[in-house]
């Protein structure tokens, strides 16, 4: 299974991720600019997905 992480948490990253998870691609994490855009994202997605606001925390083992 692909390891997908989006970047970003506006209405382009959360069609996105919808769409990644629609398909059964494994959205391993969020990265989000504050904890209240990563909040709100999941929200609208309507899931919880482990999130980050740093660089340094970014997994790097996903394929995309």
């Amino acid at each position: 299974m692909k390891k997908v992480v989006v970047i970003g948490t506006g209405k382009v990253a959360s069609h996105l991720t919808k769409a990644l998870l629609a398909k059964d691609i494994d959205v391993a994490q969020i990265v989000a600019r504050s904890e209240e855009s990563a909040q709100r994202m999941m929200q609208v997605i309507g899931t919880n997905i482990p999130y980050t606001t740093q660089k340094s925390a970014v997994i790097n083992d996903a394929d995309l």
